[in-house]
């Protein structure tokens, strides 16, 4: 069985300024608190004794920090990770930065309600666009991997494109794809049996319940 964990990076710069429009916003790194969190998930991986055969990682600075930091409670060498672009967040394109208020008006948000797969900020991506590169990763991740043997392989990613890749798998509606939510540090796992994809777990954040730093920032 080849077992896919998509995991969301720890709480960033960008989810504290939630007023803001994040969008991929590469740069921003994890706050104090996200540190926190990332050590809580090395620490959960470890005692569930989980071990990863392969890595992978968002370029953004706050998934490759909540990469090292967890990977090195489980003894992954962050020198194996495989750094990529396609599991980066959806792109705001010109709304990155812009006050979210100001953008997402009751008539845009309508107009997402009624074209949600398809629609798009300027120069950004669509969930149909998200959808595609995510599932081309996990198809060039998997190529070559016999699911008869057991297989791990973790995607540390982002919260948005982890829905986009769950609503692929799941075929489920893209509206659905809203109504998601993925905590960050969570854990979402698919198992692949070589004909389907089952989902094992999604949003799992056990790790963090009870913190002072739970928190969902969209």
């Amino acid at each position: 069985m080849i077992n896919i964990y998509l995991i969301r990076h720890a709480e960033s710069m960008g989810n504290v300024n939630h007023h803001l429009i994040g969008g991929q916003s590469n740069h921003y790194p994890l706050t104090e608190r996200g540190e926190t969190q990332a050590h809580q998930l090395g620490k959960r991986l470890q005692q569930e004794g989980l071990h990863f055969d392969y890595v992978h990682a968002s370029i953004a600075v706050r998934a490759q920090q909540t990469c090292q930091i967890s990977c090195g409670h489980i003894g992954f060498d962050f020198a194996q990770v495989q750094h990529t672009d396609q599991i980066v967040e959806l792109s705001q394109g010109e709304w990155e930065g812009q006050v979210r208020k100001d953008i997402y008006t009751p008539e845009r948000k309508e107009e997402i309600v009624t074209n949600s797969y398809h629609f798009k900020a300027p120069q950004g991506e669509s969930q149909k666009e998200v959808c595609d590169r995510m599932e081309n990763w996990l198809l060039a991740a998997i190529e070559g991997l016999d699911p008869k043997e057991e297989v791990n392989i973790a995607g540390y990613s982002h919260g948005f494109a982890i829905k986009c890749l769950v609503k692929r798998l799941m075929n489920s509606d893209p509206l659905m794809t809203y109504r998601t939510i993925i905590h960050n540090t969570s854990i979402t796992c698919f198992q692949f049996n070589g004909k389907n994809w089952l989902l094992e777990r999604l949003n799992d954040h056990t790790h963090i319940i009870g913190s002072d730093f739970i928190g969902h920032y969209g």
